[in-house]
């Protein structure tokens, strides 16, 4: 066995200024025989010194991509898409060890280089012969924060299909299709199975696609011009769901049957699909977890922004004037890695287009609360929550460090070969680096760690109410005054397993922060949730379970299932109350920090000033 470390990206990154601080993953790569295909595992952790440890074991590359071998593959049929033929290979679960296909790296349209940059992504044209689709195509390109590089390609428009079936001449069943987009603040992040893996969704019978889109400039520049409006990434994923529509019955997979689920900035990009017209008939049910369209943490760009944008762009590359063809036709000549070097501090998000594209359509016509009271929107079932705790997420890093200091969670992780290896870098990390990383830890311990528990629960407490709760629940009453067809299942989760309840326990909090239920839905390797341990995977299926039957039924707790899984999901519509999520399931009121009422009255949530439509 062959370790290698790595550094990647967290899930969902600048957001928070301390997040950077303190939030980091170890990655490993580690070989054993399984088809001849190597996984990477890795475990969150944080620390002031394990980054530059990290950092210094890298090589060059930030993602431990997955070497394929052509022996010992079991190859799957030829599969006929409107693109061309493909084939994939046959794998097994990680932890029922089920049978699945694996079909990565399959292109949904052309790499939008030169002057398709910045705008709608275009169809893929036919290849000739049949694609190996083995190997996950490249990440788009993107800042890696922590060792200062710049990763992926500009040619990174591809997706990954996952199925049960494995022979697909004499499959005739059509299973439920479920979209994964990623999150990661419209900056970083990727579909890559050693980041979210399929393995917990396929035991439950359904089709898993994850797909790829343009990040930060190359995504979400809006200069209010024709070649470039804005939402290219979430264009990419119009298109993507479009595939799905065209060739997913080729899987076996069912058009009339697909759900879009996402977190962070993937929940938004879920509502922005709910929101937009080029998304209408794509897809039938959504799932929005640990985010809104709505949230103030992450809010729509406004015009202004916009503006400030282009002026900006425009100084970077030398053409600091008002001429937007100048401006493109600069950016139209840089390498894609500079525009993103130089546009790191620009923080691109979606934002209401106010010019229509060449040969298209707008995407995005109005602001998102104005939509959703309005009820124009593409209506089905619809399934959102959050956390228990959101902002924890951002306060778990202290968690880590304290088990770091300790050595409880090195001791924990490596073996001892490793951590030998590990302290020798910490140490010479230290030597470069210490008195920046003594005073970060300095101001992380002292300002929040002794803080009494009662107040730094209040300040998560009304910190999770103004970035998440607040927009999430103000969406659902939206969705629930102007609809009155599709069921609208409302959730809290605060189950807390692996290195999440370690850090939990070190901070002596209880509750589940951003996105920290995920490793529940999907496998994500990183987060070290024991898949030996029986009440972890009494929650994985709990939640799996959950998840698919939305997608196969539109009802996550259908009535012919309620006396074995022993209790029922209500639609929020008809109660004021919220499903919770946890080893034991409740219905509850629902979540109300120090500031949610102050808020509603106010009228915060719905506010378009807030939301920053008008500016």
């Amino acid at each position: 066995m062959s370790i290698i470390f790595s550094l990647s990206t967290p899930v969902e990154p600048i957001i928070n200024t301390f997040h950077f601080l303190s939030i980091y993953r170890i990655c490993t790569r580690i070989k054993y025989s399984n088809n001849s295909y190597t996984y990477r595992s890795c475990i969150m952790t944080s620390s002031r010194t394990i980054i530059g440890a990290v950092a210094l074991t890298c090589a060059l590359a930030p993602i431990c991509w997955p070497e394929i071998r052509a022996e010992n593959l079991t190859y799957t049929s030829v599969i006929e898409t409107a693109a061309g033929k493909l084939r994939g290979a046959v794998f097994r679960t990680i932890r029922k060890h089920k049978v699945y296909s694996s079909f990565k790296g399959i292109p949904f349209a052309e790499p939008p280089l030169g002057y398709l940059r910045f705008k709608p992504p275009v169809e893929k044209k036919r290849w000739s012969g049949v694609l190996d689709a083995l190997v996950q195509g490249s990440v788009c390109t993107q800042y890696d924060l922590f060792n200062l590089t710049l990763i992926g390609a500009e040619d990174c428009l591809y997706l990954n299909v996952f199925t049960p079936h494995s022979d697909f001449s004499n499959a005739t069943e059509l299973k439920a299709v479920m979209v994964w987009i990623f999150g990661g603040g419209y900056l970083t992040g990727y579909p890559n199975t050693e980041f979210t893996g399929p393995d917990f969704l396929l035991e439950k019978d359904i089709i898993l696609v994850a797909m790829n889109y343009r990040l930060g400039a190359l995504g979400f520049l809006n200069l209010d011009h024709e070649n470039a409006t804005g939402n290219a990434g979430l264009k990419d994923q119009t298109l993507a769901l479009r595939w799905v529509q065209q060739n997913i019955r080729e899987f076996r997979g069912d058009p009339d049957r697909v759900t879009i689920f996402g977190v962070s900035a993937g929940s938004s990009s879920v509502d922005f699909h709910i929101l937009s017209p080029m998304s209408a008939g794509l897809f039938s049910r959504s799932i929005a977890m640990s985010g809104s369209a709505m949230n103030t943490w992450w809010p729509l760009q406004s015009r202004l922004e916009s503006r400030m944008q282009e002026f900006a762009m425009g100084f970077l590359f030398g053409f600091p004037s008002f001429s937007k063809e100048s401006l493109l036709q600069s950016l139209y000549e840089a390498d894609a890695r500079t525009i993103v070097r130089r546009s790191t501090l620009l923080l691109f998000r979606p934002s209401v287009e106010r010019v229509t594209p060449v040969g298209n359509q707008r995407f995005l016509t109005d602001c998102p609360v104005d939509l959703f009271a309005s009820g124009k929107y593409n209506k089905g079932p619809h399934m959102l929550g959050t956390s228990s705790l959101e902002f924890l997420f951002f306060l778990h890093g202290i968690g880590f460090d304290t088990a770091i200091q300790g050595d409880l969670l090195i001791k924990s992780v490596f073996s001892p070969e490793t951590r030998d290896r590990l302290y020798e870098l910490l140490g010479k990390l230290f030597y470069h680096l210490g008195p920046l990383l003594e005073l970060i830890s300095f101001l992380a311990h002292n300002v929040i760690t002794l803080l009494p528990r009662l107040l730094l629960r209040g300040f998560l407490e009304i910190f999770t109410d103004l970035s998440f709760r607040l927009g999430v629940d103000s969406k659902q009453q939206l969705m629930a005054q102007t609809n009155d067809q599709y069921p609208i299942y409302y959730y809290e989760s605060s189950y807390a397993s692996g290195i999440v309840k370690v850090a939990n326990e070190f901070l002596n909090i209880q509750g589940l922060g951003h996105a920290e239920d995920l490793p529940m839905v999907l496998y994500v390797p990183m987060v070290n949730v024991s898949l030996e341990d029986p009440e972890a995977n009494f929650m994985i299926d709990r939640y799996t379970t959950l998840w698919t039957n939305f997608a196969k039924y539109g009802n996550p707790t259908p009535i012919e299932q309620q006396e074995d899984l022993g209790f029922a999901w209500p639609d929020s519509r008809s109660t004021d109350k919220i499903f919770h999520i946890n080893l034991e399931t409740k219905l509850e009121s629902r979540p109300q920090g120090p500031t949610t009422g102050i808020l509603e009255k106010l009228g915060v949530g719905t506010s378009r000033l807030l939301n920053f439509c008008y500016i």
